[in-house]
């Protein structure tokens, strides 16, 4: 190994690729120049070699002293997911080869983040680690549990709105240690976190009550919360090489310090000059490049464009021209391919001709970026979740909202509808015939009895019979023959009360006449009582008729809020329960207590039902959400409003509670951000875009990826599309 040889070094997770130049000097690990986060698929080798491409030549960007020839050799920093049991899985393995063919790279081996981590922090503080560290990304957190300077355990968990209960959860899926070290370091494994995430969530974690008995969480001491460096991941994959190559144990990262947005240098040029003339110490002056300029007030309407947007457009355009050597080596050496610039002994014909290709090609390749690409700026805010329930009141007798008392006009639709329905009947019946026969009625008194027309007579089971006329009875008389009164009898015809076979009665059965007294009078039937015979039946029941009107009055309301909406105009609301039902026409073909299977109906209703304009509803909402904060706007994109009908009232107005749940997002201007864009390079539109209120990332992308390299958005307006959104 060369001494200040350059190395290249990627961390490379499921969703993005970042890269670093470092060298070992004097023994120690030295990270020269740290490239930008790029996003990737997570699936496809031409995704991967296109993004780390993009990061790479943002880290070259940055030295001026890596060589003419881009470096070869590589470390590769890999997820965890990327590794099983100390061998790359075949699939990643695979992207892996391509990745190191295409661009022309070697790689020196591989360490995984955790692995990388644990040794970083061992190495620097000269003992050990103990402790977790977390790694907040945008949608899922990293957790790896250190313990004496040897990962135990790591995964991902998703990412919610409480990091806290995230480590949780991480945390309890981990088969570790008893106790659970008292440190946590938060550390963010991208820039795509800025320092004033990782503080808030600094914040959360040292509120959580993790010795909680509730929480199961073995922490022996309440954790010390602690931010790790920047850019810690790709830092500890360089000093991860550093050791491997030169067993060295330091490292040193470079100091970011700010820089004028167009100070950066470029590989193999110096900003503002010809390399040709500064090889051959040319004094003449340049044309500078542009400053960066405040977002300036939107252009008129009118087709003409103002002369200050003119000034700041071309300015912006000759920019790019006389910057364009150091852009097109960029991309050349991106490519991989051998670039030379031979240097001319002395000037002469063939280095004015070598300046005028230049220029004619800067000036080419200008116009084409000024027309040519064309940039998406996603923005993602943080909303503000609301919940409000209002008191709202539908009154068909207003004709305008009224806020200050939350009543809404509404109006009355009618609909006419007619069914019929049939069921089977359910009552039962009892028919048959009543036994009849002859009885002999007797009296002991001393006086004629006259028994009347229905008069009941009791028998043996308490069978009841009535007389079928009336029976005059003459009185007792003595028999003087025998010595033995006789008593007075009749004879008469009788009939059961009730059908069936159990007035039947045998011959010879004693009777009590109801009301008389037994031992004064009494009856007998000489021959057997006959004809009582009985049998059930089905029948309508009241209960048939009301089920069955019920039934069918159900099914015609639904039919009814149907024909109401179909008369309802777009944006109406039906208030369903409103609806009330009138019968107009009601027709049984059958009676109560009729003998039938099924019994049917016919019915004829009129139907009223109370709608409303939902927007007013929403409009009520939006305006009752937008007062509780300022510099707000409403989102309806994940807005809900239900509501519960409290009471329809007499005078046919309905009192109800309205639910609604929203987001509030911060008011953006996307016109304005974009005019404040336009002609940015992508280090000003980072710094702009994270200045922004309740912004919690934003992802940027520049079609065609030929363009990229020059590490700037669009010079026009109409070729940049700026999204707002919560997700």
């Amino acid at each position: 190994m060369e001494e200040n040889e350059f190395f290249l070094a990627t961390a490379i997770d499921e969703e993005a690729v970042e890269a670093a130049v470092w060298s070992i000097e004097e023994g120690k690990a030295r990270a020269l120049a740290l490239g930008e986060t790029t996003e990737w698929d997570g699936k496809t080798a031409d995704d991967l070699v296109r993004s780390l491409e993009l990061s790479l030549s943002s880290a070259i960007g940055k030295i001026e002293k890596a060589g003419e020839k881009p470096p070869e050799k590589i470390i590769l920093g890999l997820a965890d997911s990327f590794v099983e049991q100390g061998k790359i899985i075949p699939e990643r393995l695979a992207l892996l080869k391509e990745l190191s063919l295409r661009m022309s790279l070697k790689p020196l081996g591989f360490v995984t983040a955790s692995e990388a981590l644990a040794h970083f922090y061992t190495t620097t503080e000269g003992a050990p680690l103990n402790g977790i560290l977390v790694g907040l990304g945008l949608t899922k957190i990293s957790l790896v549990l250190v313990s004496l300077g040897k990962v135990v355990s790591q995964g991902n968990v998703g990412r919610s709105d409480n990091l806290a209960l995230d480590v949780e959860e991480g945390l309890l899926r981990f088969q570790g240690p008893e106790g659970l070290p008292a440190r946590i370091i938060l550390y963010a494994p991208s820039e795509r976190i800025n320092q004033a995430d990782l503080e808030s969530q600094k914040q959360v974690l040292l509120s959580y009550p993790w010795q909680d008995p509730e929480r199961r969480l073995p922490f022996l001491h309440f954790p010390k919360v602690e931010i790790g460096p920047v850019n810690l991941l790709m830092t500890a994959v360089c000093l991860a090489g550093g050791a491997e190559l030169a067993k060295t144990t330091e490292i040193v990262v470079p100091e970011e310090k700010p820089v004028a947005e167009e100070a950066r240098p470029t590989l193999g040029f110096i900003r503002g000059k010809d390399i040709l003339q500064a090889e051959v110490g040319s004094e003449e002056e340049t044309l500078p490049l542009p400053a960066e300029e405040v977002a300036e007030e939107p252009a008129p309407k009118a087709k003409t464009v103002p002369l200050k947007e003119t000034s700041r457009r071309l300015k912006a355009l000759l920019g790019m021209v006389f910057g364009i050597p150091r852009a097109i080596f960029a991309i050349l050496t991106k490519s991989g391919l051998a670039v030379r610039f031979p240097k001319p002994r002395l000037p002469g014909p063939s280095l004015g001709f070598g300046i005028l290709i230049l220029l004619i090609l800067g000036l080419v390749f200008g116009l084409g970026f000024f027309f040519l690409p064309q940039a998406t700026v996603e923005i993602f805010v943080l909303p503000e979740d609301l919940q409000k329930e209002l008191a709202v009141k539908l009154d068909p007798n207003v004709s305008h909202v009224d806020e200050k008392v939350k009543v809404l006009p509404a109006k009355e639709v009618e609909a006419i509808v007619s069914g019929e329905k049939t069921i089977s009947t359910t009552g039962k019946k009892l028919v048959g015939d009543k036994a009849k026969g002859e009885i002999v009625i007797y009296n002991r008194t001393e006086a004629r009895k006259l028994f009347p027309k229905g008069t009941v007579l009791v028998g043996p089971g308490a069978v009841k019979f009535s007389l079928d006329d009336e029976v005059s009875v003459a009185s007792r008389q003595a028999d003087l023959a025998s010595g033995v009164d006789r008593w007075g009898e009749a004879k008469g015809g009788a009939t059961a009360l009730d059908i069936g076979p159990t007035a039947n009665l045998a011959a010879g059965s004693q009777f009590s006449l109801e009301s008389y007294t037994s031992s004064l009078y009494l009856a007998k039937n000489p021959a057997a009582f006959s004809g009582g015979t009985s049998r059930q039946i089905q029948v309508v029941s009241e209960k048939d008729r009301e089920g069955l009107r019920d039934g069918l009055e159900e099914e015609l309301r639904q039919k009814a809020q149907e024909e109401v909406k179909k008369k309802m105009t777009a944006g109406e609301k039906l208030v369903e329960e409103s609806v009330s039902l009138k019968v107009t026409q009601e027709e049984f073909n059958r009676r109560a207590g009729e003998e039938a299977q099924d019994l049917g109906l016919k019915l004829t209703v009129s139907a009223l039902g109370l709608v409303f304009q939902e927007r007013d509803l929403r409009d009520l909402g939006e305006k009752v959400f937008l007062s509780l904060g300022k510099n707000l706007v409403f989102s309806w994109d994940e807005a809900k409003i239900d509501f519960k009908i409290d009471k329809v009232n007499a005078d046919r107005s309905v009192s109800l509670t309205a639910r609604l749940s929203g987001q509030l997002l911060p008011n953006l201007d996307a016109k304005e951000i974009t005019r404040n864009l336009t002609g940015k390079s992508f280090e000003f539109a980072k710094n702009y875009l994270g200045s922004l209120p309740k912004v919690s990332h934003f992802k940027t992308k520049v079609a065609p990826a030929f363009f990229a390299p020059l590490g700037r958005l669009p010079t026009r307006e109409e070729n940049i599309k700026v999204t707002i959104s919560s997700k």
